[in-house]
């Protein structure tokens, strides 16, 4: 089993509930997902999915603090 923090900014559909379970279940290996949602507006879009032994940030927010410190 994993438990896993969902960040968006919006509320999650179910469709991309279920795609994003499918993929921590293949990414950790097991048959059990609990996820918990977060809605954070300041993320602008995108998602932050956080896990025991990974994280992932594909938001909008990070896209742009990457950019400005490139500059």
């Amino acid at each position: 089993m994993a438990n896993a923090q969902v960040t968006s900014a919006h509320v999650l559909s179910d469709a991309l509930r279920q795609q994003i379970t499918a993929r921590i279940k293949a990414a950790a290996s097991v048959q059990q997902v609990i996820l918990n949602e977060v809605v954070d507006q300041s993320v602008i879009g995108g998602l932050k999915i956080d896990t025991a032994a990974h994280s992932w940030d594909k938001t909008l927010r990070r896209k742009l603090t990457q950019i400005r410190e490139a500059v």
